[in-house]
Protein backbone atom coordinates (compact mmCIF):
# COMPACT_ATOMS: atom_id res chain seq x y z
CA UNK A 1 0.00 0.00 0.00
CA UNK A 2 1.11 3.57 -0.16
CA UNK A 3 0.26 7.33 -1.07
CA UNK A 4 0.60 8.72 -4.31
CA UNK A 5 0.12 12.60 -4.95
CA UNK A 6 0.33 14.73 -7.62
CA UNK A 7 0.29 18.37 -8.35
CA UNK A 8 -0.69 20.88 -10.91
CA UNK A 9 -1.23 24.25 -11.42
CA UNK A 10 -4.79 26.31 -12.37
CA UNK A 11 -4.13 25.49 -15.98
CA UNK A 12 -3.51 21.35 -15.19
CA UNK A 13 -0.01 22.47 -15.63
CA UNK A 14 1.96 19.52 -14.13
CA UNK A 15 4.38 20.90 -11.12
CA UNK A 16 5.20 17.75 -8.86
CA UNK A 17 4.24 14.60 -7.83
CA UNK A 18 5.54 11.66 -4.91
CA UNK A 19 4.63 8.46 -4.36
CA UNK A 20 5.69 6.53 -1.23
CA UNK A 21 5.34 3.00 -0.13
CA UNK A 22 3.60 2.47 2.87
CA UNK A 23 4.15 -0.65 5.56
CA UNK A 24 2.25 -1.66 8.76
CA UNK A 25 -1.16 -2.50 9.10
CA UNK A 26 -3.27 0.27 7.47
CA UNK A 27 -6.66 0.69 6.58
CA UNK A 28 -7.43 2.13 3.12
CA UNK A 29 -9.47 5.23 5.25
CA UNK A 30 -6.02 5.66 6.79
CA UNK A 31 -4.04 5.64 3.88
CA UNK A 32 -6.32 8.06 2.13
CA UNK A 33 -5.64 10.51 4.82
CA UNK A 34 -1.93 10.12 4.64
CA UNK A 35 -2.09 11.04 1.12
CA UNK A 36 -4.01 13.93 1.73
CA UNK A 37 -1.42 14.73 4.23
CA UNK A 38 1.43 14.31 2.30
CA UNK A 39 -0.67 15.94 -0.60
CA UNK A 40 -0.75 19.11 1.83
CA UNK A 41 3.07 18.89 2.39
CA UNK A 42 3.90 18.96 -1.22
CA UNK A 43 1.47 22.08 -1.48
CA UNK A 44 3.51 23.82 1.17
CA UNK A 45 7.09 23.11 -0.27
CA UNK A 46 6.17 24.52 -3.46
CA UNK A 47 4.94 27.62 -2.05
CA UNK A 48 0.75 26.90 -2.96
CA UNK A 49 -1.23 29.63 -1.15
CA UNK A 50 -4.62 29.22 -2.69
CA UNK A 51 -5.45 24.88 -3.17
CA UNK A 52 -7.46 22.81 -4.62
CA UNK A 53 -6.77 19.04 -3.37
CA UNK A 54 -8.87 16.11 -5.21
CA UNK A 55 -9.15 12.65 -3.83
CA UNK A 56 -11.37 9.54 -4.89
CA UNK A 57 -12.52 9.24 -1.18
CA UNK A 58 -15.75 10.86 -0.67
CA UNK A 59 -15.24 9.81 2.84
CA UNK A 60 -12.21 11.75 3.46
CA UNK A 61 -13.11 14.95 1.66
CA UNK A 62 -16.70 14.51 3.45
CA UNK A 63 -15.05 14.20 7.14
CA UNK A 64 -12.30 16.93 6.42
CA UNK A 65 -15.09 18.87 5.11
CA UNK A 66 -17.06 18.43 8.37
CA UNK A 67 -14.02 18.87 10.52
CA UNK A 68 -14.31 15.55 11.96
CA UNK A 69 -17.44 13.16 13.20
CA UNK A 70 -17.45 9.56 13.89
CA UNK A 71 -14.04 9.56 13.20
CA UNK A 72 -12.54 9.74 16.62
CA UNK A 73 -9.28 7.25 16.02
CA UNK A 74 -8.54 9.22 13.28
CA UNK A 75 -8.65 12.37 15.34
CA UNK A 76 -4.39 13.53 15.72
CA UNK A 77 -3.75 13.37 12.17
CA UNK A 78 -7.32 14.85 11.83
CA UNK A 79 -6.12 17.93 13.79
CA UNK A 80 -2.88 17.90 12.10
CA UNK A 81 -4.07 18.38 8.73
CA UNK A 82 -6.62 20.74 9.69
CA UNK A 83 -3.49 22.94 11.30
CA UNK A 84 -1.61 22.43 7.68
CA UNK A 85 -4.49 23.62 6.03
CA UNK A 86 -5.12 26.65 8.09
CA UNK A 87 -2.01 27.75 6.29
CA UNK A 88 -3.05 28.47 3.17
CA UNK A 89 -4.81 31.23 2.24
CA UNK A 90 -7.74 29.34 0.68
CA UNK A 91 -8.35 25.62 0.04
CA UNK A 92 -11.16 23.38 -0.82
CA UNK A 93 -11.18 19.54 -1.11
CA UNK A 94 -13.01 17.90 -4.11
CA UNK A 95 -14.05 14.19 -5.09
CA UNK A 96 -13.27 13.00 -8.09
CA UNK A 97 -13.76 9.34 -9.42
CA UNK A 98 -11.11 6.87 -8.86
CA UNK A 99 -10.99 6.70 -12.75
CA UNK A 100 -10.15 10.56 -12.74
CA UNK A 101 -7.21 10.18 -10.98
CA UNK A 102 -5.25 8.36 -13.56
CA UNK A 103 -1.68 9.73 -13.00
CA UNK A 104 -2.20 8.83 -9.44
CA UNK A 105 -3.30 5.43 -10.28
CA UNK A 106 -0.34 4.91 -12.83
CA UNK A 107 2.06 6.31 -9.95
CA UNK A 108 0.62 4.01 -7.64
CA UNK A 109 1.52 1.06 -10.18
CA UNK A 110 5.03 1.95 -10.41
CA UNK A 111 5.42 2.86 -6.50
CA UNK A 112 5.01 -1.08 -6.42
CA UNK A 113 8.23 -1.96 -7.02
CA UNK A 114 10.09 1.12 -4.82
CA UNK A 115 11.13 0.53 -1.37
CA UNK A 116 11.97 4.58 -1.06
CA UNK A 117 9.88 7.67 -1.47
CA UNK A 118 10.57 9.40 -4.97
CA UNK A 119 9.65 13.04 -5.73
CA UNK A 120 9.63 14.25 -8.94
CA UNK A 121 9.52 18.01 -9.50
CA UNK A 122 8.65 20.58 -12.64
CA UNK A 123 9.09 17.95 -14.92
CA UNK A 124 6.58 14.50 -14.67
CA UNK A 125 8.46 10.60 -15.03
CA UNK A 126 8.47 9.51 -18.11
CA UNK A 127 6.10 6.89 -17.31
CA UNK A 128 3.03 9.30 -16.74
CA UNK A 129 3.29 11.28 -19.52
CA UNK A 130 0.44 9.80 -21.58
CA UNK A 131 -1.71 9.97 -18.64
CA UNK A 132 -1.20 13.44 -18.10
CA UNK A 133 -1.90 14.26 -21.46
CA UNK A 134 -4.73 12.32 -21.47
CA UNK A 135 -5.83 13.96 -17.84
CA UNK A 136 -5.45 17.75 -19.60
CA UNK A 137 -7.36 16.64 -22.87
CA UNK A 138 -10.64 15.80 -20.21
CA UNK A 139 -10.40 18.75 -18.85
Amino acid sequence: MGVQVVAKDHREVFQAALSERLYGLLDPFHVELLALQKSISLAVSLGFRDVVFEGDSLQVIKLVKHRGGEFSRYGVLLEDIMLDLAGFQSWDLSWVQRKGNGVAYTLAKNGLHSLQQQIWNIYPPVFVLETLSLDVESV
